[in-house]
């Protein structure tokens, strides 16, 4: 999957090459009115500037890299998507990929989207659906598990010579989550839960808009970020967790994180933001002091954790 680092500028400039041409192979192209290249941009997440101490923990030499599995889905002004794969340029901001036996024209207009879904595959351009669910961290401070939910579109592109444009916006927002852990252990979840139903859990992406519309299909009053290999080392640890949501405005409002430990022990925060949260931004959301919730049940062979009602 596409890896999701932060960085601080223009994150990546894709020339997406469907064949390589000679200078006849050009003109017939030309000629035909096909596209040759795919040329595919996006910006970078922007911080959230009020809270100016975050900046100094962002790397600005860190941006997307793609992998050889990434693949986006292209519509056509009218008939059915088509998937484009990753051919070479893994790892890097500048990656290739070929179209097979497909073929994009000049005259016509194309909306994408990323990441493309076989699930998506049937649908029209008016109802792409898309998932939020399962979102899982691998350690601490990681952002490699947000590429999968990084959904992105293009608005209508159009040909330049025999080039493609497209240039991608981030539909969704970062929550950067600084959590200070009061014992040291081994985790497995984090919950954050609010009075209303305000997370979108699962959206329909409508391209045939012009700034493509987003809506929630299903919404939930949770949004939970599974763990794994997530063990803090010391009492009182800060460690650094990442979500990405639809946006929502909880301005003035509570939100309740739960954090899990694999033993089944439960602690708990508040955090409170002070604004809307938008599309393409990232956010710090603080929660310096956990309580412990409630104590595991025991049962043979020791304790085991709680189930997610108890939550």
């Amino acid at each position: 999957m596409k890896k999701c680092r932060i960085g601080s500028g223009a994150i990546m400039g894709l020339a997406l090459l469907l064949s390589a041409c000679s200078s006849n192979d050009l003109d017939e192209h030309a000629l035909n009115g096909d596209v040759r290249q795919l040329i595919v941009s996006a910006k970078d997440f922007v911080i959230d500037e009020s809270d100016v101490s975050s900046r100094t923990n962002i790397d600005p030499s860190k941006g997307f890299s793609w992998a050889s599995n990434d693949t986006i889905g292209i519509f056509p002004e009218k008939g059915d998507q088509l998937p484009f794969a990753m051919a070479s340029g893994t790892g890097t901001k500048v990656a290739f990929i070929t179209g097979g036996s497909w073929g994009l024209k000049t005259s016509q207009k194309y909306a994408s989207y990323y990441p493309f879904s076989r699930q998506n595959y049937f649908t029209d351009r008016a109802n792409i659906l898309f998932s939020y669910v399962g979102q899982e961290q691998t350690g601490d401070n990681s952002t490699e598990h947000l590429g999968a939910y990084d959904l992105m579109s293009a608005d209508n592109a159009e040909a330049d010579g025999d080039n493609l444009n497209f240039s991608f916006v981030h539909l969704g927002c970062i929550l950067r989550m600084y959590v200070t852990v009061p014992n040291a252990g081994t985790y497995s979840s984090l919950t954050l839960s609010v009075d209303e139903k305000a997370f979108a859990s699962k959206v329909k992406l409508d391209l045939t808009k012009t700034p493509a519309e987003l809506t929630a299909v299903e919404s939930s009053k949770t949004i939970t970020l599974s763990l794994k290999d997530f063990t803090t080392p010391s009492d009182n640890y800060q460690t650094t967790l990442f979500l990405i949501t639809v946006p929502f405005d909880l301005a003035g409002k509570t939100i309740t994180l739960k954090l899990k430990s694999a033993n089944g022990y439960i602690y708990s925060g508040t955090f409170s933001p002070s604004k809307a949260y938008v599309a393409q931004m990232m956010y710090n959301l603080r929660f310096t002091s956990l309580t412990k919730d409630s104590a595991p049940s025991i049962g043979i062979g020791g304790e085991f954790e709680t189930s997610d009602e108890e939550m």
